[in-house]
């Protein structure tokens, strides 16, 4: 069981420096479209391919990390006591 809490660990560590640092890792800023590129499939320069309006799925996902590692924890925070 240590091994797996570590493992956790350092995977969550990972996406929150991924999310820190997404302007500097992603490819594109997330709001950027190729519209020559549109629905593009997995591939070297987009890695998880491209949406219905050319926008990087990547670049995308690691800026929406961000507002996920905030949102998580403070909803942990505010409802954590709460009896459901």
């Amino acid at each position: 069981m240590r091994i797996v809490r570590a493992a956790a660990k350092f995977l969550l560590a990972g996406m929150f420096a991924a999310a820190l640092l997404a302007d500097w890792i992603a490819p594109a800023r997330y709001d950027e479209q190729f519209r020559d590129q549109i629905e593009a499939r997995p591939g070297r320069r987009f890695p998880l391919g491209t949406d219905e309006l050319g926008r990087d799925r990547f670049s995308r996902l690691l800026h929406g990390a961000r507002v996920s590692l905030v949102l998580a924890p403070s909803a942990a925070i505010l409802f954590g006591d709460a009896d459901i």
